[in-house]
């Protein structure tokens, strides 16, 4: 295999995470409208797409499986292609806990607390930032970017739990759908775990980049 056809497969791998990225934020956004809208159909479209995130895994696995026994990379070309293993992985996973908060959105029905919609809302858009600022740290990696993508999860911690805090005060204040209220809790939860796994691609990049500094030439 050729430098140039090399080179042109390590971005068909790349094109394969970018577009596993657009799928998951477009979960994450559907399934919390869905939640905002009370709209259960939403949620379902959702959980359809879980399929789609598994085939383009299994894409890119194959494509750095024949790169590997094909060509048999080495140095930087090696770790960057375990690097996006890792990238693959780790979107998989986030289409997961958007599966997961989906299918949570529908068990709590029409019974999503208003008062917790523009949380919700502000929340998504801050774990879709996330994650499409890690795809272009594995473009254009920045060490300080890669650290700041790491720090901001204390932010995405924090609105979690205030968001615990307030439902645990109404249910103990005599809410009523003590069950719903707990749901409520889950949903939030599964939006702060797929912020997790753009945190967990900052920080693989980081080792990689690091690998390579330290790597002889």
């Amino acid at each position: 295999m050729t430098r140039l056809k090399f080179d042109t497969e390590l971005h068909a791998v790349r094109d394969i995470f970018v577009e596993m990225s657009t799928i998951v934020t477009d979960m994450v956004l559907t399934a919390v409208e869905a939640a905002i809208t009370e709209d259960p159909e939403l949620a379902a479209q959702v959980v359809t797409r879980d399929e789609e995130l598994d085939n383009l895994e299994e894409a890119a696995m194959r494509k750095v499986t024949d790169l590997v026994v094909l060509q048999a990379p080495v140095s930087k070309d090696a770790r960057f292609l375990m690097a996006s293993l890792a990238v693959v992985g780790e979107l998989e996973q986030a289409g997961d806990d958007a599966v997961k908060l989906a299918r949570r959105v529908r068990k709590i029905g029409a019974h999503f607390p208003a008062e917790f919609r523009m949380p919700l809302g502000a929340l998504a858009e801050s774990v879709v930032q996330m994650i499409h600022d890690v795809v272009v740290l594995v473009e254009h990696f920045d060490d300080d970017e890669a650290q700041r993508i790491i720090d901001s999860d204390g932010q995405i911690d924090g609105a979690y739990k205030q968001a615990r805090t307030r439902v645990f005060e109404l249910i103990e204040g005599g809410q009523d759908f003590d069950r719903q209220m707990l749901r409520t809790i889950e949903i939030f939860h599964s939006l702060e775990h797929v912020a997790d796994h753009a945190v967990e691609i900052a920080r693989r990049m980081r080792k990689f980049h690091a690998g390579i500094a330290l790597a002889p030439q």
